[in-house]
């Protein structure tokens, strides 16, 4: 703790709490979030918000075209937080 997360850190977190398409249990569909994993680093790196993260992952379930989930987005920015 203490310490920004590494990349691993961010897909394993977006994998075990977000998981909008639940592919978080197939090892072959690790990578299925990779797209948001430097976006999410850059706002880490510059200072966002746990609520900024959550509205962030919000947006991206959104345009993907599912029903956002929400409760999981609050755990994973926090969780991404947390690391931080």
């Amino acid at each position: 703790m203490g310490t920004k997360p590494t990349i691993d850190d961010i897909r394993s977190i977006l994998l075990r709490d977000w998981d909008p398409l639940g592919v978080g249990n197939n090892p072959k569909l690790s990578d299925e979030y990779d797209s948001c994993i430097p976006v999410i680093y850059r706002m880490i790196q510059g200072g966002t918000t746990a609520q900024e993260i959550q509205q962030y992952l919000i947006a991206v379930d959104e345009k993907w075209g599912g029903s956002p989930n929400i409760e999981g987005a609050k755990l994973a920015a926090a969780r991404l937080m947390e690391e931080n």
